[in-house]
C-alpha cells in the first residue's frame, strides 16, 4: 500500500512491533499467493445498525496487479 500511494513505509520490525501492539477487537485479513495481495482491516463495533454489534472496515486495499481477480470482494465476504 505505501508503494501504491508512494510514501516510505516503516521498518519490517516497526510494523511487527506496532501490529503486536494493537488493541483487541482489531482484525487483519490478508490474501496472499507466493506474496501478500492485498488485506483487508477492520474492528468490532457496538452500536451498530440498528443498535446491534457490526464490523466497521477501515481499510481495503488490493495491490494493481491483482485488482479486478475478486481479492477485494473475497476478504469483504470473510
Amino acid at each position: 500500500m505505501q508503494r501504491h500511494y508512494r510514501v516510505p513505509c516503516l521498518p519490517r520490525e516497526t510494523i511487527l512491533r506496532d501490529l503486536a501492539s494493537l488493541p483487541a477487537g482489531i482484525e487483519i485479513l490478508v490474501a496472499e499467493t507466493d506474496r501478500i495481495v492485498g488485506f483487508a482491516t477492520f474492528s468490532a463495533i457496538y452500536p451498530g445498525p440498528g443498535l446491534k454489534g457490526g464490523f466497521f472496515l477501515k481499510e481495503l486495499f488490493v495491490e494493481d496487479a491483482a485488482r479486478g481477480s475478486g481479492v477485494g470482494t473475497r476478504l469483504c465476504r470473510q
